[in-house]
């Protein structure tokens, strides 16, 4: 098959977004979605465009990020907007092509942007019109897939803890009237609970994974994904060098993400955004996991929060956090749910990862007309 690479500016328009100089200050509960550079952020009262098209994330870390848009919507700031000629692109093909960060060039160095002139001469693989809507076709069922199993993802990751509400209660509230013992009576006492000391502009190509806030977002860490620290750093606080079993929660900016350290993370290290919890080893991390991720306790972390530029909580708030102790027996049997459902998260994690490789493939082959 034959097929044409062609400049975005020779079959599309392309503006820059936030035209009209709007904000998060003026969203409203009912309106049209307003387009980001990190998506739909929230709802305007008017629209700016009534057309299908593509939102090009152009400042920022995630600059090269794309969105679909269609029916009645606005642009904010830090976009540009690719908007094909119906008659010559589908806009659906054209958002499979371009939503890849990689393929975007990056200007700039504290922060990166995309320059509007990089955006008008990016070529692309553009085949017929009936051929594309046929690949569109079928990568939109690829990515619908991805989507399922995302969302089976976030019902199994609550799963846990709605099974721990059942067993135990709210832990804050306490109905089964169990004992209680601040966090800082079931750590090791050597070690003691304590932060990471590992900061922005110590990253190394190689050397010592370090765990950051971002990393705590998913139940699984890609230990591949991790930023690294030399070991000299690394070497200057022992106390937070990772061995497994602790648990990791994040202290500054977002707080209260928690994760437990697997074994495959020793001999790592953390950053300063991070509290390490090394338990004792006769308390449960999958446990004690629950109870910080409970509602209640989120709550309660959440009213401990100070600081306006950079909020966080101090470690003696979290040294004195209550955690409710029920009998071993309780424990032993809310691990063995809780394991059931661990084995099939790792299930639909690897259902996901190879929908990604086989999605990735379709569409190397799809913008090399080879499919």
């Amino acid at each position: 098959m034959t097929a044409t690479r062609i400049a975005l500016a020779d079959f599309c328009q392309i503006v820059q977004g936030g035209r009209h100089k709007l904000s998060g200050n003026d969203f409203v509960e009912h309106g049209f979605p307003a387009y980001g550079a990190g998506g739909m952020n929230g709802l305007l009262p008017a629209f700016e465009f009534e057309e299908a098209a593509v939102v090009l994330s152009s400042i920022g870390a995630r600059c090269g990020k794309c969105f679909y848009v269609d029916g009645k919507w606005s642009s904010l700031a830090n976009t540009q907007v690719i908007r094909p000629d119906p008659e010559k692109a589908d806009c659906r093909f054209l958002w499979h092509q371009l939503n890849d960060e990689s393929r975007w060039p990056r200007s700039g160095t504290g922060q990166p942007f995309i320059k509007p002139s990089d955006v008008k001469r990016h070529l692309v693989h553009l085949p017929s019109l009936d051929e594309q809507r046929r690949i569109a076709d079928i990568l939109d069922k690829a990515d619908t897939l991805r989507t399922k199993r995302r969302e089976s993802l976030v019902q199994l990751d609550r799963l846990t803890q709605s099974i721990f509400v059942e067993m135990f209660g709210d832990p804050v509230a306490n109905p089964k009237q169990y004992p209680t013992f601040p966090l800082s009576a079931l750590v090791e006492p050597e070690r003691g609970i304590t932060y990471g000391i590992v900061q922005r502009g110590e990253d190394c190509e190689e050397g010592i994974p370090v765990l950051r806030i971002r990393d705590l977002a998913d139940e699984e860490i890609d230990i591949a994904k991790l930023k690294r620290t030399s070991p000299e750093v690394s070497a200057q606080y022992r106390r937070t060098i990772l061995r497994g079993g602790e648990i990791a929660i994040s202290i500054r900016g977002t707080v209260g993400r928690c994760c437990i350290v697997t074994s495959a993370l020793a001999g790592g290290n953390v950053s300063r955004e991070i509290a390490l919890v090394p338990l004792q080893s006769r308390v449960s991390p999958v446990f004690v996991q629950q109870v910080i991720r409970s509602t209640s306790v989120q709550r309660l972390i959440a009213d401990d929060v100070k600081g306006v530029a950079q909020s966080g909580i101090n470690l003696e708030d979290l040294r004195q956090l209550r955690v409710v102790q029920p009998p071993a027996e309780e424990i032993e049997a809310f691990e063995a749910r809780a394991a059931v459902v661990a084995r099939l998260l790792r299930d639909v994690r690897s259902g996901i990862a190879k929908l990604t490789q086989l999605t990735t493939t379709l569409q190397h082959r799809a913008f090399q007309g080879a499919l």
